[in-house]
């Protein structure tokens, strides 16, 4: 879990609130239990001891019962879903059987869930044909004197029969049309030497960073490392030590951190709650359909705060940061006390905002989705990687880099976020390489952005379009697979003529990729070779 010997004697108040659950998690695993239930484990804990726990819990000896919005650890541990929804409990098991399977829990559970919603749906449609004709049988006759005994016979069948509900699964639908922020300077934000303290313990040191215009870049590393630290700083509530902070021109700031549901006023409803936010400044803004974008469509808009849940509040939040016409976006974070269908949501507002967005989260699912550069925060440093997060783990693998887990972090009060490690050892400013080495690192990094940024967009388009595509594709498969639709001639050649148009749609989406891809690959190589 991180400690080091010398930290057993240390008070559990001197921790931050992500070392203090490790210390609880600690306890409850050395009590070996028959059964072990947490309540989302992952909260609170960095990505490597996620791994870590994931790779635990997978060998515990007894019983395991957890709740977690987190896909990938769903995917890493469990091998039974239970799925809490429209007031019912269904349970899936998600381990062998499946190609799905192979590839993780989750993708087997959605698997199983919509082959038993297809199921559900024919025995419904079976269910109202047979109710539809007895209705028709009683109404014909109801007032038939030879036929009263059957009437009557029906008319108590009909009462008695158990209605088939399909629970509603639908995703949150997100359409996004945030105001359009004034355009920043090139470099949105500019660190130069950051170094910072606590109490004599030093967090940061000599940090340098340049974030574009743009960019959605990731911010990962241990508890305590630092991260929050940094984000507080370049919101300018924080000072650091040494060093300098720079905003590009024109930059305009908001700040969603983890504490932002918390702030709200409870009585007010949803919707005067999001114009406290923007009324004096945006009043041409739709703000009923900004909430509709987070959640909130219709009625819910109307409902006072004070109902919501933990996640709703979450959202209402990042809803009111994020639509205004801000130009850079730091979120501290955000996925904690969201459900799946918020978290899709938090996605593709991030991918959907014009600004530039600095993202700290654990959520291995999110950071995939989203970032297109990750900064890597630990002993005192941060490090810029110009890609996305499987390209970082797959170089991290090929170098035959350990994952490991820092060590716990002492409390430094509320000013850099209630924590920070110990001093960070002097190879460390060493091993930061010569100045000549770290600028002409950071030419070639940007150079590479600027030579692929708008490749990388396409990439990313059509990516994102052939996932739509291939999931039609699938939904129509799915449509013909199904004899009752064979009774409807026109219906029959519709679905076919589209099937058979989005499989070609997808090949030539596929095919566009392969060649963006290959241009991608080859725009990087030849930015690289111009370096030498």
């Amino acid at each position: 879990l991180g400690f080091a010997p010398d930290d057993a004697s240390r008070p559990t108040g001197e921790l931050s609130g992500g070392w203090r659950v490790r210390v609880a998690l600690a306890r409850l695993l050395l009590s070996k239990p028959d059964l072990l239930v947490l309540d989302e484990p992952t909260n609170h804990l960095d990505l490597d001891t996620i791994a870590w726990l994931e790779q635990t819990l997978k060998e515990l000896p007894g019983g395991l019962l957890f709740v977690s919005h987190d896909r990938d650890f769903i995917d890493g541990v469990a091998d039974r879903i239970v799925e809490l929804a429209a007031g019912t409990a269904v349970e899936y098991t998600v381990r062998g059987g499946t190609t799905a399977a192979e590839q993780g829990g989750f993708a087997a559970f959605i698997e199983q869930r919509e082959e038993r919603l297809a199921q559900l749906r024919a025995a419904k449609s079976q269910q109202d044909r047979k109710l539809a004709q007895t209705e028709r049988f009683i109404e014909r006759f109801r007032y038939k004197a030879s036929k009263a005994r059957q009437v009557q016979s029906r008319i108590k069948a009909v009462e008695k029969v158990d209605r088939i509900e399909i629970p509603d699964h639908r995703q949150l639908v997100a359409r996004f049309a945030f105001p359009q922020p004034q355009r920043s300077g090139r470099v949105v934000a500019e660190l130069s030497g950051v170094t910072k303290a606590y109490d004599g313990h030093v967090i940061l040191t000599g940090v340098d960073l340049a974030i574009e215009r743009g960019r959605k870049v990731a911010m990962i590393g241990p508890n305590g490392a630092g991260k929050t630290t940094l984000l507080r700083m370049l919101a300018g509530s924080l000072e650091p030590d040494a060093g300098t902070i720079e905003l590009g021109h024109n930059v305009d700031v908001a700040v969603v951190d983890q504490h932002q549901a918390e702030v709200l006023d409870l009585d007010r409803s949803v919707l005067e709650e999001f114009r406290t936010a923007l009324a004096d400044r945006h009043r041409d803004v739709n703000h009923r359909s900004m909430l509709g974008a987070f959640g909130f469509p219709g009625d819910l808009a109307d409902r006072k705060v004070g109902q919501l849940s933990g996640g709703e509040r979450t959202r209402l939040g990042l809803a009111k940061a994020m639509a205004s016409p801000v130009n850079l976006l730091l979120l501290d974070e955000p996925t904690n006390h969201l459900d799946l269908s918020s978290r899709d949501v938090l996605e593709d507002a991030i991918n959907a905002y014009p600004g530039t967005v600095l993202l700290i989260t654990h959520d291995r699912h999110v950071i995939r989705g989203v970032a297109d550069a990750i900064v890597e925060v630990g002993g005192g440093i941060a490090r810029w990687f110009d890609g996305t997060y499987e390209e970082l783990q797959w170089r991290r693998e090929a170098a035959g880099l350990p994952s490991g887990a820092a060590s716990p972090a002492k409390s430094g009060g509320t000013r850099g976020g209630g924590s920070a490690p110990p001093p960070a050892p002097a190879s460390a400013a060493k091993g930061r390489g010569a100045a000549e080495d770290k600028r002409r690192a950071a030419d070639l990094r940007n150079a590479r952005h600027r030579a692929t940024k708008d490749l990388r967009r396409e990439v990313g388009r059509l990516e994102s379009e052939l996932a739509k595509v291939e999931a039609r594709v699938a939904d129509l498969t799915r449509q013909l697979a199904d004899p009752e639709v064979y009774a409807d001639g026109e219906q029959v050649k519709r679905l076919v003529a589209e099937h058979g148009s989005a499989k070609d749609r997808a090949a030539e989406l596929l095919t566009a990729w392969e060649s963006a891809q290959t241009r991608l690959e080859q725009a990087e190589a030849d930015v690289e070779a111009s370096f030498g």
